[in-house]
């Protein structure tokens, strides 16, 4: 399911393939790519103007509370910046109708 998140004039897309799978991309000035899957190893970079990273996240867990597209998405992992770990980290992505 493809979606966007508004920011300064960038955005980010989503794709999540029945809550095991999420894919995070950002556009714009920073790029980035994470992937996200139960139980396992996904690797993605971080990049600037300066140069880029290396990440890799070991997603510990993911719930979904979708509806009809609607709903939330949360998970847990662990981030490798250039293989040294940077933390442990938990999201959550709630996706609402524009009421605008």
């Amino acid at each position: 399911m493809p979606g966007a998140i508004p920011g300064d004039g960038k955005y980010t897309d989503y794709r999540e393939n029945r809550g095991q799978e999420i894919k995070l991309i950002r556009h714009g000035d920073i790029r980035s790519e994470q992937t996200f899957i139960h139980g396992g190893k996904r690797n993605g970079y971080y990049e600037t103007q300066h140069g880029m990273l290396s990440l890799e996240t070991q997603t510990r867990w993911i719930r979904q509370n979708l509806s009809a597209g609607l709903g939330s998405l949360e998970w847990e992992y662990d981030l490798h910046v250039m293989e040294e770990h940077a933390g442990t980290y938990t999201l959550k992505l709630v996706i609402q109708e524009d009421k605008g």
